[in-house]
């Protein structure tokens, strides 16, 4: 374990790709709660007070000062915070929901109207959690009740494609008791009390790069709006509506991050479902074209058991047990997973067909990350993971 400060100054060094292990966020005060950016470099983080803080490591020994941005004129405390691609949301601990566009980057109806900037979502009280796919985002009300906003062009707000590609905010009719929620690039979860996971939008295994659909101002399509498959897409046909995820064990929690999830099963084992190019839902499959990575049904993660926490990145997976160990496995193209890649496999498909053909590290079996103190909760951004630990450090590895 080492700090990338060093008297006060900022330190760089030269470390081999992915970086030199976790490393130690210098600047914050004692946090109690963290997360990801939707755009995978940023990290956030909420202390005791309620403030919310931004961080950034540029590499594992080179950092940008955390920089504190809540209370605001518009929020004094916040309960969590997310982003997806544009959208930054603020749950305050008042139960009502802000959310900020830059001005031009309101394409889909991020923020629920038309205007651009910073504002609070109308219409939404008593919200208990949020989340930001790539340019929809999701709120949970205390009742149980699921409300959606922004890109609709695969469905993942939950409404017929037909409506112009957008939504505006409205709940998801067929969800009621809903107790947790996950927003992926095109794609909602919801678990319900009674233990089952719901699913609606597009899972594509189609990659993010120069040969998709652009729209200006940052939006992308995997579907085209009216409901019409663009000629990349390579998933099934959109789900409109929620339709239960089959296949898993009764669930307490749920993450998703990209294209793939994890769910936590009552036992405190683990299953995984979705795009598998990099082994992150679990067994990596050889037989899978270079061209396209398969979309696998729930499976079990092998070698997991007493899980209280999951968090997914966008080609990687966390799990923390209950003796506060941290296990990661899929995608360490950046060291998000291990320093020690000696045991993986290596394979370009794992590599973004935009990056130079050079073979990848992953691992489809789960490997404990070392250097880290007891910890309580995990994190995952693109490619890096955040652990917090018992005396309120955040500590980081792989890169932004």
């Amino acid at each position: 374990m080492r700090s990338a400060v060093d008297n006060g100054r900022e330190q760089t060094c030269h470390a081999p790709l992915g970086g030199v292990g976790p490393t130690l966020i210098v600047g914050l005060p004692s946090i109690v709660s963290i997360s990801a950016s939707g755009g995978g470099i940023v990290g956030f983080a909420i202390d005791n007070d309620g403030g919310a803080w931004a961080w950034r490591a540029l590499g594992s020994c080179k950092q940008v000062p955390p920089t504190k941005f809540i209370p605001d004129r518009h929020v004094a405390s916040a309960r969590a915070l997310t982003s997806g691609i544009v959208q930054q949301i603020v749950l305050s601990d008042d139960g009502h929901v802000w959310e900020s566009v830059p001005n031009g980057l309101n394409k889909f109806n991020q923020l629920g109207t038309v205007q651009t900037g910073e504002l609070e979502i109308p219409g939404l009280h008593d919200i208990k959690a949020v989340a930001a796919g790539a340019d929809h985002s999701l709120a949970l009300q205390a009742s149980g009740i699921v409300w959606a906003w922004g890109a609709n062009d695969c469905g993942q707000s939950g409404q017929p494609t037909s409506m112009s590609g957008t939504s505006p905010i409205l709940p998801i009719q067929q969800l009621r008791d809903v107790i947790a929620i996950g927003a992926g690039f095109r794609h909602s979860l919801a678990l319900k009390r009674d233990g089952t996971v719901w699913q609606w939008g597009s899972l594509s295994s189609a990659e993010f790069e120069a040969s998709d659909v652009l729209t200006p101002a940052y939006g992308f399509r995997y579907c085209s709006a009216n409901g019409q498959p663009a000629a990349f897409q390579t998933s099934a046909s959109p789900q409109t509506s929620p339709a239960q995820v089959t296949g898993l064990p009764s669930t307490v929690a749920l993450a998703t991050y990209y294209n793939h999830n994890l769910a936590l099963g009552r036992d405190g084992e683990v299953w995984g479902w979705g795009v598998d190019d990099c082994g992150q839902t679990g067994p990596f499959d050889q037989r899978a074209s270079k061209a396209s990575a398969p979309i696998n049904g729930p499976t079990k993660i092998v070698g997991l058991d007493h899980v209280i926490a999951i968090a997914t990145g966008r080609r990687h997976s966390l799990a923390l047990k209950s003796d506060g160990s941290v296990w990661a496995w899929g995608d360490n193209e950046r060291g998000q997973i291990t320093q020690q890649p000696a045991s993986m496999e290596f394979d370009d498909r794992c590599l973004e067909q935009a990056r130079a053909p050079l073979s990848a590290p992953h691992s489809a079996r789960p490997i404990r990350v070392e250097g880290l103190p007891p910890i309580k909760a995990i994190t995952a951004g693109g490619y890096f993971s955040a652990a917090l630990d018992y005396q309120g450090h955040v500590w980081f590895w792989g890169r932004m």
